[in-house]
């Protein structure tokens, strides 16, 4: 089952803040748990960051509730940070930024920088307690479980996030990147610059004072038949996703700073500024 996410750009009027709109997605967790029977529901998944719709973030009183919420109920909350982890939001683990207290973490991508495919799955010792001993196993297996090439490239590759502070470098870096960012709210076809870290989305709208998005028709010539082409052609290699509204979605390497953001910022003004113009937007 799926609950409402934490998007408080679309979020209705009646809320007073976004706090207020956090606590109302925590509660809808509850709904859905008693709704489906507490005892048919063995754990729920959570992205810190959310890719999907354009890294939407949320403040940690809406983790700490729904930790709350889990426990209540006996579900395990599980952390899935695939895109989220090894540096990419400003600490090793987003849950380390918002205070979220994961059951299970479930990681991949960063792990070894992709030079090789690894995932890996952290739990707590309560959980991993029945496996300590070698007497019983986990029978959920994989082809390629525990590949030792894999595992070596994932090992320096967080030497190397030790050695050049990586991780240091995005939490020095991340207000700078947002301001820089912040810039592109002066379109008219943004309407909303989100994200924590180096992982930003912007939105991109029809009407800036309505919030009113493009169509499917719209955004697919938008997105996928110019922006896309037109930002790798000028060097911005990012992602462009209609699949909801339609967002440009930034993951940028963890080495850089302003310097580069700057000129990531001019590329997006230039390409943005042209597709707004495709669409007569003044």
């Amino acid at each position: 089952f799926r609950v409402p996410n934490t998007n408080w750009y679309r979020a209705q009027d009646d809320f007073e803040n976004e706090e207020a709109f956090a606590m109302w997605a925590a509660d809808r967790v509850e709904e859905m748990i008693l709704f489906e029977d507490p005892d048919t529901v063995a754990a729920f998944y959570i992205e810190p960051v959310q890719n999907s719709g354009g890294c939407f973030t949320s403040p940690p009183s809406y983790f700490k509730r729904v930790r709350e919420i889990c426990d209540k109920y006996d579900v395990l909350l599980v952390a899935d940070e695939t895109i989220d982890g090894f540096g990419r939001i400003g600490t090793m683990f987003a849950s380390e930024k918002y205070g979220l207290e994961p059951d299970m973490l479930v990681c991949a991508k960063g792990i070894t920088s992709a030079y090789q495919p690894l995932g890996a799955l952290m739990m707590t010792e309560k959980l991993f307690e029945p496996f300590k001993h070698g007497t019983n196993i986990f029978s959920h297996g994989y082809t390629f479980a525990g590949h030792p090439v894999a595992c070596a490239v994932a090992l320096e590759n967080l030497d190397i996030f030790d050695e050049e502070d990586l991780v240091g470098n995005v939490a020095r870096n991340e207000a700078a990147f947002k301001k820089t960012l912040e810039k592109l709210k002066d379109l008219p076809i943004v309407g909303d610059v989100r994200g924590a870290g180096y992982f930003y989305a912007i939105e991109l709208v029809r009407d800036k004072k309505t919030k009113e998005s493009f169509n499917d028709q719209e955004s697919e010539k938008l997105l996928r038949k110019f922006l896309s082409n037109h930002l790798y052609e000028n060097g911005l290699y990012c992602r462009s996703d209609d699949r909801g509204d339609p967002v440009v979605q930034l993951a940028p390497p963890l080495t850089i700073g302003q310097k580069e953001f700057d000129e990531l910022e001019q590329t997006l003004r230039h390409s943005l500024t042209l597709a707004g113009e495709m669409f007569e937007l003044m």
